[in-house]
């Protein structure tokens, strides 16, 4: 963790840096930012149909975030490093996120979905979370993967 000032000074830098990116994005997505006190959350919704929605939400005391991602939730993520930030919803805003959801072969009963983002080698997101009612005991061999890409938020010019 880090000391309180450190952690409120590079929250501040991060926010500028945000705000700055979504002039570059505001022509090809709604931009949206609330600021509560105890959390900033910076959202992004793209008008590009099959474009991933995101929103990052940023505590103002506890050094967690929370990222949605396409209607996927996950909240209080450790901050490792702010510097991630700009680039994860850079790699959004490029298309570069990928939803992969796995389903038990013999019953088609789904078992899990994981949320990347970025290159496959080294993803700058990476969350997978059991979905309720999955069997736990379900071994990786007897599942099947469904991947769904999505699209960037500025098509070619």
């Amino acid at each position: 963790m880090l000391p309180d000032d450190r952690y409120q000074t590079q929250l501040a830098q991060t926010k500028a840096s945000l705000l700055a990116w979504s002039g570059f994005v505001r022509d090809v997505a709604t931009v949206t930012v609330d600021d509560t006190g105890a959390t900033w959350a910076f959202g992004l919704v793209p008008r590009t149909v099959g474009a991933c929605p995101a929103a990052l939400v940023l505590e103002r005391d506890r050094q967690v975030y929370g990222l949605a991602l396409a209607g996927e939730s996950y909240e209080a993520q450790p901050v490792v490093s702010f510097d991630a930030f700009l680039p994860l919803l850079e790699a959004v805003a490029g298309g570069r996120v990928i939803e992969r959801r796995r389903y038990v072969v013999a019953t088609h009963r789904p078992a899990s979905i994981e949320m990347r983002v970025g290159p496959d080698a080294a993803p700058l997101f990476s969350c997978a979370r059991r979905l309720d009612g999955a069997d736990p005991g379900t071994a990786l061999a007897d599942q099947c993967a469904e991947d769904r890409h999505f699209l960037p938020y500025r098509r070619g010019r």
